[in-house]
């Protein structure tokens, strides 16, 4: 089975070891700013709050180009697929 939640970045802080690495903070989304800047609520955060109203995800991501994927305030989806162990999918 997969899940996917919705989340949005609410900070991100930048290390100086090399190579650039930073740790990204995410927490569920609950409205999106508009036009305007202004946090409104639409259907489809609405769905993912209430699916997962609450949470957070930190990650130490050590690849530049991956950090530089991430945005705070901008909005992501997280696609959960469960793994197997490599025993169960080998020749499959």
């Amino acid at each position: 089975m997969k899940v996917r939640a919705k989340f949005r970045v609410t900070a991100i802080e930048f290390y100086e070891t090399p190579p650039q690495s930073a740790r990204i903070k995410m927490a569920p989304v609950y409205s999106s700013k508009n036009a305007k800047g202004e946090y409104v609520q639409n259907e489809e955060n609405k769905a993912f709050w209430q699916a997962t109203p609450n949470g957070e995800l930190w990650m130490h991501i050590n690849n530049p180009a991956a950090v530089n994927a991430f945005e705070v305030g901008a909005e992501y989806y997280l696609d959960f697929t469960r793994c197997l162990p490599p025993e169960l999918t080998e020749g499959a």
